[in-house]
């Protein structure tokens, strides 16, 4: 099973969504938390990382897959649309 990382926030319902996209399909991952007050993403050393690993993008979530940008919780419900969402990360 591959490595899927999130960056998110407990306050962000894009995060949830992602999270329960993820969990339904029984994947697990691990959570990189982004603080996020208010609308507001405090430039933590996290936060520059993530926005680094997307290649600037700094909206949450963001999901990567064996190290690799996948994209956000967009990307996960075209996917799950799709039917390629389990195959896509069982395939990392």
């Amino acid at each position: 099973m591959p490595r899927v990382e999130i960056y998110l926030s407990p306050f962000c319902a894009f995060c949830w969504k992602a999270r329960l996209m993820l969990r339904r399909e029984g994947i697990r991952y691990r959570k990189i938390p982004i603080r996020f007050y208010f609308g507001i993403k405090l430039p933590t050393a996290r936060f520059r990382e993530m926005v680094r690993r997307t290649g600037g993008d700094s909206t949450i979530p963001q999901i990567f897959v064996d190290g690799e940008y996948l994209g956000t919780e967009e990307t996960l419900e075209d996917l799950r649309r799709r039917g390629e969402l389990k195959s896509r990360l069982a395939d990392g």
